[in-house]
């Protein structure tokens, strides 16, 4: 986790991942899909610029690092919205292993709202294993062991709801020290190779 002293600044990691799009053969319905995937990212991208600067009227600097394919995608927007801000904008796109634990490992908090938080989602997986508090919404597969990890839940319906648990998040440092040891110790109990093993091997002596 990042430590903060002076003018440090607070460093959020922002995960996109965009599922490959299913085009149908007519080049009609290729225009509605793709132009709705223009505005889901859009709205995303209006979402998350609102949250960022809310965050930083609160608590000052902040660095918003963007992993994930299609990054790239939301950078031209990203850096036209934070233009006039002090947030240092970090673009990165898909990165070996290595430099995603690496950028994971300086960040105070990660975002997560490409969709609802599941163990389906590897990336999320990936926050936890690096004791960061995961800030994500609820949905149909949102279940343990997930749940036992630092999660901070917002409202996706609910205007401004994002910039709230952010700022929560980062302000309250009691909060968030809380939040990376549950991601810690559910990486330990859920999610560690050992973990995996170990209830692997259980299923196998059952089905024996």
């Amino acid at each position: 986790m990042a430590e903060q002293s002076g003018t440090e600044r607070h460093t959020v990691v922002l995960v996109v991942v965009r599922q490959k799009l299913r085009l149908k053969r007519r080049h009609v319905h290729r225009q509605r899909t793709l132009g709705l995937a223009r505005f889901a990212l859009e709205t995303e991208i209006e979402n998350i610029v609102e949250a960022v600067r809310f965050a930083t009227s609160r608590v000052g600097n902040l660095r918003l690092i963007v992993l994930g394919r299609n990054a790239q995608n939301a950078e031209a927007e990203l850096k036209k919205r934070f233009r006039d801000s002090t947030v240092e904008l970090h673009v990165l796109g898909v990165l070996p292993g290595k430099d995603v634990v690496r950028s994971l490992a300086v960040s105070d908090v990660l975002l997560f709202v490409r969709g609802h938080i599941s163990t389906r989602r590897g990336s999320a997986i990936a926050g936890i294993a690096c004791g960061l508090p995961v800030i994500a919404f609820e949905g149909p597969e949102t279940a343990a062991p997930i749940t036992e990890a630092g999660l901070a839940l917002f409202s996706p319906e609910r205007k401004g709801d994002l910039g709230d648990v952010l700022v929560r998040v980062l302000e309250d440092e009691h909060y968030r020290a809380s939040l990376a040891q549950r991601s810690w110790l559910a990486q330990r109990q859920y999610f560690s190779w050992h973990a995996i093993a170990a209830r692997y091997a259980e299923f196998m002596r059952r089905e024996n």
